[in-house]
């Protein structure tokens, strides 16, 4: 299965569905191709010569371990839905991406998220306010995880990129 993501600067991210692993998402740009997932660890610099049309947040938004987001990319598509896509540094290196679709309520974003989910090939977990779904690129660099929030205002989709940290179990 192919899945097609558009970027508003005339872009095109892509990505595949492997056996076994969640293919990178690739972006094309000025005639090179750049997996999304491979912008991990990229500088500032390198991120805004690979993604044309990044914009600058006016207020950084706040992550896990004292990330902070602070450059968005507009306008994304995800399984033909419009996603935002936010860029997060530690270090003036890129740590985290999310991609976001807020829906004011009544929220009917189940059969999206479903479609994301099978897309990218997640597998699916349980939470007790609302569904998530985890996976690996298929080269094992990064874990892409998809949440669905369902609130009485809102429903949010999120599909995170972040580096794969595996610990040694002997050292735990």
């Amino acid at each position: 299965m192919l899945l097609r993501v558009k970027l508003g600067a005339g872009g095109l991210l892509t990505a595949m569905c492997l056996a076994g692993g969640v293919a990178p998402v690739h972006a094309q740009s000025a005639g090179r191709t750049v997996s999304l997932d491979q912008t991990l660890g990229l500088t500032l610099a390198e991120l805004r010569e690979t993604m044309p049309g990044l914009e600058r947040l006016a207020r950084p938004v706040v992550a896990p371990r004292g990330l902070r987001g602070q450059w968005r990319l507009a306008g994304t598509s995800l399984v033909g839905q419009p996603f935002d896509s936010v860029f997060y540094l530690r270090g003036q290196k890129v740590e985290r991406i999310e991609q976001l679709r807020n829906v004011p309520a009544p929220c009917v974003e189940d059969a999206t998220f479903r479609s994301v989910v099978q897309s990218l090939g997640l597998d699916y977990g349980s939470v007790p306010n609302g569904l998530d779904a985890f996976g690996v690129t298929a080269d094992g660099a990064a874990d892409v995880a998809a949440h669905l929030q369902v609130s009485a205002e809102a429903c949010v989709i999120r599909v995170v990129y972040q580096p794969r940290i595996l610990k040694d179990a002997s050292t735990l």
